[in-house]
């Protein structure tokens, strides 16, 4: 009897570390889902979650390990590698301006040519787009065309929002998986679509609802279907400062509620939006 109860307990010990990730920083243990510790509050590293067996899996991950599952290519990715290589470029950068400095100190003349002549050069290209999905025009118009009703970023719509709608509890976690890689794979093929401003609406509601739990991105989605469509008719404006107030960014909470306060198509909404501005905690 002691042994059968020894053998229990180890294997709740194992399922336990299956379920918990412990802190880089305190080491405290953790569920998978957490985006902070409870012990110390670190920030964890961005995930994403399979949508076929819906483990977690590193942000930049191609594959599921668990499943093997192959990622669908998004606007996430995109903004993530772009940012990294502009990153890498910055760094470059700051390195030949750091060399030619040094040439220039030891009046190293021939070296110092070279160095300022490939450190103009990379001055001079255009570089990357930040593609930061921060301005109307990064999506309205950016690449020369116009916001139109595209058949093809329809028909993803379409799958997407098959998904989305989809209430089958036992497929509901990865069904709106599906629907999150649809409308972001929209996004990033079909940037003129006259539905991005629809697809960041709903990647916020994916984002924030209880199985992704991840407020910071569910409030920039809501806040980018402001920035691509300023007349839409949907509480983005409200829904944004919701959930950055429960990403505890007070400061864009307070400028979102604003917002909603004067620009909301609801007057509901106008109301809420003053009313929460109001009982906003204090820094």
């Amino acid at each position: 009897m002691r042994r059968t109860g020894s053998l229990l307990a180890a294997l709740c010990l194992v399922a336990l570390a299956a379920w918990a990730k412990p802190c880089p920083k305190c080491q405290q243990e953790n569920p998978d889902a957490s985006l902070f510790c409870q012990a110390c509050g670190q920030k964890f590293m961005p995930t994403r979650t399979c949508p076929e067996c819906t483990k977690p899996a590193p942000e930049d991950a191609r594959f599921c390990a668990t499943c093997g599952h192959k990622f669908g290519i998004n606007a996430a990715d995109e903004q993530r590698l772009v940012n990294e290589a502009l990153k890498a470029r910055g760094e470059s950068l700051a390195k030949l301006e750091a060399l030619a400095a040094f040439y220039k100190e030891a009046g190293i003349q021939d070296k110092l040519k070279t160095v300022t002549e490939e450190l103009e050069a990379l001055k001079a290209r255009s570089g990357l787009p930040a593609l930061k999905a921060n301005t109307v025009e990064a999506y309205a118009g950016a690449l020369g065309g116009k916001v139109e009703s595209l058949p093809e970023a329809d028909q993803l719509f379409d799958q997407a929002e098959a998904f989305r709608k989809d209430l089958d509890p036992f497929r509901r976690q990865p069904n709106l998986l599906k629907a999150l890689d649809l409308y972001q794979t929209l996004i990033l093929k079909f940037p003129q679509s006259d539905k991005v401003d629809e697809c960041a609406y709903y990647l916020g509601q994916i984002y924030a609802s209880s199985y992704v739990g991840d407020w910071q991105k569910a409030a920039e989605y809501y806040e980018k279907c402001v920035l691509w469509n300023p007349r839409t008719d949907k509480d983005a404006r409200l829904r944004a400062a919701e959930a950055y107030e429960k990403a505890r960014n007070r400061e864009k909470a307070a400028e979102l509620y604003r917002l909603a306060a004067k620009d909301d198509p609801s007057p509901e909404n106008r109301e809420a939006a003053k009313d929460r501005l109001q009982r906003l905690p204090q820094p």
